[in-house]
């Protein structure tokens, strides 16, 4: 799954620094659909880790996620963040269940 926008100052943390809430949403939110995908059932989401190599600046985007695992109990995705260069800003990893 692939995800690409651009983040105005709406999310800025200061000096057009994107805001890590955002970061965290954004990946969060690509994660799920990943799973959701190929499963067609939802999940909730009960870890996500996320690793900021390097400061995001405000403007395009790109979210790359995919489903690592997904189980009868528990799910994995993993994705990362890059910015309009291409550079990897932000790595992540999620655990899941199915939702009710």
């Amino acid at each position: 799954m692939r995800v690409a926008g651009v983040l105005s100052e709406v999310v800025d943390n200061g000096g057009g620094v994107v805001h890590g809430g955002a970061i965290a949403t954004l990946l969060g939110t690509a994660l799920t659909f990943a799973l959701i995908a190929p499963e067609d059932r939802d999940w909730s989401k009960i870890d996500l880790r996320v690793d900021y190599l390097r400061s995001l600046m405000i403007g395009p985007v790109a979210v790359t996620a995919r489903a690592v695992h997904a189980g009868r109990r528990t799910g994995h995705a993993e994705g990362e963040l890059r910015d309009a260069s291409r550079v990897l800003c932000a790595p992540a990893m999620g655990t899941f269940v199915p939702s009710v």
